[in-house]
C-alpha cells in the first residue's frame, strides 16, 4: 500500500480475476479503471526567469524589468492562477504575456531617484481551488541616477561686503551649491562668469576655488572710484550631459568708525 498522489499518476487499471471452487473451476476477468480526482494540495510556485536589479529613473512607463514564469501541479481550477502586486502604490505592475502562465513586470509610471531609489516588490501568485492557496516572491529593484537636475545656490542672490585693507590672495567669501543627484552627477565645479562687461573687468580681479566656492581677491579693492560691483559665478555639475546654473555676487564695502564695523552699499 502506499500514498496517491494525483501529480505523479491520475488514474489506475486493475485487473480483477474471479473463479469458482468446482471441480474444474471457471474464471472470469475484468479490468477495472481507477480515476484519482484531484485536490488542491499544491500551492503556486514563481519563478523570475530575467531580472533587471537595477533600471535608470528616466524609464518610460511600460519599460520591463523582470519576467516572472508561474507554475502549479494541481489541475482545473485548482491549477488556475492569479497573479498580482501587493502594493498597488508602487510604479510597476504586472503584465501578462502571450505566452501561457508568464508575466512582464514594467513601469506603470514616471521614476525619480531623488524622490525613491529603491522598491521591494512583493509578487503574489494564487490559485483557484476550495480553499485557494497561495506563494509570494519579494524582489528589489533599484533606480538608477540620471543627471537631471541642476546645481541649486544656497542663496540668490549673494551679497558680501569686503574691506579695502583685505589681504591679496586671502578668501574674501565664499558660495556654496547643491545638487540632488548623485556621485558624478552631483560632483560641483564653480567658475567665474566673465562677459566683457565693466562689472566681469572688475571680477577679473578676482578667483574662485573651483572644487569649494571659495571666492580669492587678487589684490586689494579700491572703493575711492569702485563704490560697488556684482559678478555672476557658474556652478556645473559632471554628468553626461553637465547641468549648469548661475547665481549673482553683489559686492559693498565696510569699513571701521571707532572700532564698530559699517557696511555701505554704493557710497
Amino acid at each position: 500500500m502506499g500514498l496517491i498522489n494525483y501529480e505523479e499518476k491520475d488514474r489506475y487499471e486493475i485487473e480483477v480475476e474471479a473463479s469458482d471452487k468446482g471441480f474444474a473451476p471457471l474464471t472470469t476477468e475484468k479490468s477495472v479503471i481507477i480515476k484519482i480526482v484531484d485536490v488542491n494540495d499544491n500551492a503556486p510556485e514563481i519563478e523570475v526567469t530575467s531580472f533587471s536589479s537595477s533600471i535608470p529613473e528616466d524609464s518610460r512607463p511600460g519599460t520591463t524589468v523582470a519576467l516572472i514564469s508561474v507554475n502549479d501541479l494541481d489541475s482545473g481550477l485548482n491549477g488556475k492562477i492569479i497573479c498580482s502586486i501587493g502594493d498597488d502604490d508602487v510604479p510597476f505592475a504586472l503584465s501578462p504575456s502571450l505566452q501561457d502562465k508568464m508575466y512582464s513586470l514594467v513601469t506603470k509610471s514616471p521614476l525619480d531617484r531623488e524622490k525613491q531609489s529603491q522598491y521591494f516588490i512583493t509578487i503574489t501568485a494564487k490559485d483557484a481551488g476550495q480553499p485557494p492557496l497561495s506563494s509570494e516572491k519579494t524582489i528589489s529593484v533599484v533606480v538608477s541616477d540620471v543627471n537631471d537636475n541642476s546645481p541649486e545656490f544656497s542663496l540668490s542672490p549673494y551679497t558680501f561686503y569686503v574691506t579695502e585693507t583685505n589681504e591679496p590672495g586671502a578668501s574674501v567669501f565664499s558660495v556654496k551649491a547643491f545638487d540632488h543627484d548623485e556621485n558624478e552627477n552631483a560632483r560641483i565645479s564653480y567658475h567665474i562668469l566673465r562677459d566683457g562687461s565693466e562689472d566681469s573687468k572688475v571680477a577679473s580681479f578676482l578667483n574662485i576655488n573651483s572644487e569649494n566656492g571659495d571666492i580669492m581677491a587678487l589684490k586689494s579693492f579700491d572703493f575711492e572710484t569702485l563704490k560697488t560691483f556684482q559678478f555672476h559665478v557658474v556652478a556645473s555639475d559632471s554628468g553626461t550631459p553637465p547641468l549648469s546654473s548661475n547665481v549673482t555676487v553683489n559686492v559693498g564695502k565696510t569699513f571701521i568708525v571707532k572700532n564698530t564695523a559699517c557696511f555701505c552699499w554704493g557710497c
